[in-house]
């Protein structure tokens, strides 16, 4: 026979261990100890949770094997099961999606075949995300490799995520040590801080001079001192890239000049827009120039390496710009971007070295 007190009691002192422990793994023993306690205790067979208004149901041996917060809140509100005939829906935190959970009851069941298996990014992230959330202890002391498959890459970043999420991704990552790798575990900080430097929240206080709204968004210190090393020159070579107007040759003395690439090339044909090949070099430098003033892209744009003008202006930019002139800047800014982002890599590693050696002395 069990009791309420002391079950309650038990969950209180994991709770304390749990909470003096630095790191996000946890001992596997102990998990499956507490899962016991809760298949041993709950009255249902099935726990029912509700995620993103969908409610699941999931054996209770299952899910309390896979998420520590899961197996301590129904320990913790027990008197909501036990004499009832009908078992409780608990509500799961905002920051678990229903793909998410979906991927850590998956990687939970066989650690060893999730990580053999090919997955993307995404189901990745929504993985790392929701266990982080419901501390699913079979996940997270796999965070090593499962940090590397998702972004231990030089890949270009693919898709922008969450401020909140990617700031817990940088605490884990850092947590474990991957400040420090110099394999290709080195990317996964290198994604990491582009994602948060690509970030609206921190772009705009940024660019205003706001530094109690960049206080507010609780970075860690030396995260932001890896950005700002980075900033200043990855948002020149971008800036020197967009004011490059369409059709733009520079010479050995540096000056610029603009044609018609249609034109230049002998094409007749227009696939869209109407091309102001009639104007000057300076005039068409000029009112490249004057439109991304305009649109204010200069100053409001964070996501440099993902910010494709004329993609987002679209037919806007037909105006006065052909398909050829449109065209040569879209491949001119696709080599670009890869150059950038081995430079931002670059000056990643260099300030997270720099921070290692001042750890060092």
């Amino acid at each position: 026979m069990f009791s309420i007190s002391s079950i309650l009691k038990d969950v209180f002192t994991r709770l304390t261990r749990s909470a003096k422990s630095k790191r996000s793994s946890q001992d596997p023993e102990e998990q499956h100890n507490l899962a016991a306690t809760v298949v041993r205790c709950y009255p249902h067979p099935s726990i029912h949770v509700r995620v993103q208004h969908e409610t699941r149901v999931v054996s209770t041996h299952r899910l309390a094997q896979a998420s520590t917060y899961i197996a301590y809140h129904i320990l913790w509100n027990l008197n909501k099961a036990v004499g009832r005939s009908r078992p409780p829906v608990y509500d799961l935190p905002a920051a678990v999606s229903a793909d998410g959970f979906s991927e850590m009851l998956d990687a939970s069941d066989d650690m060893a075949a999730y990580l053999e298996a090919p997955h993307s990014e995404d189901r990745l992230f929504e993985l790392l995300i929701t266990s982080h959330a419901l501390s699913s202890v079979p996940v997270l002391n796999n965070l090593d490799a499962l940090l590397d498959r998702m972004w231990g890459h030089s890949g270009l970043p693919w898709r922008p995520r969450p401020l909140d999420q990617v700031r817990t991704l940088v605490r884990m990552a850092r947590e474990h040590n991957f400040h420090n790798r110099r394999d290709s575990g080195q990317w996964v900080m290198t994604h990491a801080l582009y994602e948060l430097l690509s970030s609206a929240e921190l772009h705009i206080p940024w660019e205003l001079g706001q530094e109690d709204k960049i206080e507010d968004l609780d970075l860690a210190a030396e995260d932001i001192k890896v950005l700002e090393h980075a900033r200043g020159p990855m948002r020149a070579l971008w800036r020197e890239h967009l004011l490059r107007a369409p059709g733009t040759k520079t010479s050995l003395l540096g000056e610029e000049h603009s044609q018609c690439v249609s034109l230049s090339r002998g094409s007749e044909t227009r696939l869209r827009g109407v091309c102001a090949a009639g104007q000057s070099s300076e005039d068409r430098i000029d009112w490249w120039r004057t439109d991304l003033r305009a649109e204010g892209v200069l100053v409001r744009e964070a996501d440099v390496l993902r910010y494709n003008y004329v993609a987002r202006r679209g037919h806007d930019l037909e105006i006065g710009w052909c398909d050829g002139c449109l065209r040569e800047w879209e491949e001119h800014w696709e080599r670009a971007r890869v150059g950038w982002w081995r430079e931002f890599h670059a000056l990643v590693q260099e300030a997270l070295s720099i921070q290692s050696s001042d750890c060092r002395g």
